[in-house]
């Protein structure tokens, strides 16, 4: 994400986002994938994103970089309580941004 130089913008602001998804949730941080995998996604720090939930990730100001890259880590793990199907699958995920 890059910010306008040319903007007059002196107050900071924080950027926001959320990885949604209109799919089944085995709970906030875990989208159920429909054949016994789960799929979780984290923050640089390592911990667990919520699904469907803004959460801060970077703020911009007058002084700050012009640029700022979020990464995020993905994880498939088997679901404890169902059995892993083998075969293609696939889920739709929408990383949503907004800022305040």
């Amino acid at each position: 994400m890059t910010k306008d130089p040319g903007a007059a913008c002196t107050e900071q602001f924080n950027i926001l986002g959320s990885f949604f998804t209109t799919d089944i949730l085995s709970d906030y941080s875990h989208l159920d994938m429909g054949n016994g995998l789960l799929l979780k996604i984290f923050h640089k720090d390592g911990t667990a994103t919520e699904f469907n939930r803004f959460s801060q990730f970077a703020s911009f100001s007058s002084s700050s970089a012009p640029s700022v890259t979020a990464p995020f880590r993905a994880e498939l793990s088997a679901n404890p309580a169902e059995t892993v199907v083998e075969g293609p699958f696939s889920k739709d995920v929408i990383l949503k941004i907004t800022y305040n």
